[in-house]
């Protein structure tokens, strides 16, 4: 929803938790974030900074998908985006998580999220940027930072499925494995019988059922080297 003031200094923003090359994030409400858009993104009468907005506007107006995080309320004035508020998410950063997490707890997790996935990508959403820092994890696994996506009727949905699912395949394998590389022959569908595969032949080297992340990096890499994958 568009909530219209007149300057960003009649919010009452607390103290800036993280910054990026075109935000900020601050305390607002006991529930809800602030994200601050930088200057160069804040002038409406730029198409591209129009662009800008009518992405997040858009993927905020997208309904369900709870574990990709999105704008609830948008500020802006007749000329100018000042930013919006979204909704905390007690997680932590995907690649900072131990390594004594289970593996399972992570692949189911992820299920969740690749729903949104699809929701996301029937509605013409280009996702761009997406990396480690655009994962969150607490049981359950969340995507933010969508801003800079590209929205456009005309991309078709199983191509952008595919396109961001492959990229958070990627953060996935690396934390698991230490290995970022999804191999693109096997269908994005078939992501966990793809993690399956390793954990299977992990057990099977190290003589022991694998169950954490320390244990499959441990197993993988004896894969490898035998295996020469």
């Amino acid at each position: 929803m568009d909530k219209f003031i007149r300057s960003i200094d009649e919010l009452n923003l607390g103290k800036k938790i993280n910054s990026g090359s075109c935000s900020s994030i601050h305390e607002f409400t006991p529930d809800l974030y602030f994200k601050r858009v930088e200057e160069d993104y804040q002038d409406l009468s730029d198409e591209i900074n129009i662009e800008f907005y009518e992405v997040i506007k858009h993927i905020s107006e997208i309904e369900g998908m709870p574990y990709i995080v999105k704008a609830k309320d948008i500020y802006r004035s007749q000329d100018e985006l000042f930013g919006y508020s979204m909704p905390i998410i007690n997680a932590q950063n995907f690649r900072t998580i131990s390594d004594e997490t289970q593996v399972r707890d992570i692949l189911n997790g992820f299920k969740p999220l690749a729903k949104d996935i699809r929701t996301l990508s029937n509605n013409h959403v280009k996702t761009e940027d997406i990396g480690g820092d655009n994962i969150m994890y607490n049981g359950f696994m969340y995507l933010l930072d969508l801003d800079l996506s590209l929205v456009d009727k005309r991309y078709i949905p199983d191509e952008l499925y595919e396109r961001t699912m492959n990229s958070i395949l990627c953060g996935i394998k690396q934390k698991l494995l230490g290995d970022s590389r999804y191999d693109d022959k096997v269908r994005v569908d078939e992501w966990e019988e793809y993690f399956n595969r390793f954990i299977e032949m992990s057990s099977t080297i190290l003589g022991e059922e694998t169950t954490t992340i320390s244990d499959l990096k441990k197993g993988y890499q004896k894969v490898k080297t035998l295996y020469k994958i």
